[in-house]
């Protein structure tokens, strides 16, 4: 199946080159890209286009100064504050000496079998 393809591919190039080079009729075919050219709506005169930008940087160049003014003013300054002062409260500090619960003996002895006897107390 290929072969024959092959074969009728091979006969028709064949067939064209045995036409051989023709001449061209260049005015029909500028005719022809003439007629297929864009309706004339698509084509400005040049005098519009500058006025066209000129309205389109100056249109952006306003809603970017407006935008630039609403979010400016909708940021908020921080407001300065004055430091309050702490209260300072004094703290308790150890004592040098250990509190005792009851009174202290001023004199104290021994017997012979290690219990201690109390003299006096204060």
């Amino acid at each position: 199946m290929a072969e024959r393809f092959e074969a009728r591919l091979d006969d028709l190039f064949r067939d064209y080159a045995a036409l051989g080079v023709r001449p061209i009729d260049r005015l029909a075919t500028a005719r022809g890209a003439i007629a297929t050219s864009p309706p004339r709506a698509w084509r400005r005169p040049l005098m519009q286009r500058p006025l066209r930008l000129a309205l389109v940087a100056t249109l952006s160049l306003v809603l970017v100064a407006a935008g630039a003014a609403l979010i400016g003013n909708n940021l908020k300054q921080p407001e300065p504050t004055t430091p309050t002062p702490t209260p300072v409260t004094p703290t308790p500090m150890p004592t040098a000496t250990p509190t005792t619960l009851g009174p202290t003996p001023d004199a104290s002895a021994t017997n012979a079998e290690g219990d201690i006897i109390v003299t006096h107390v204060s």
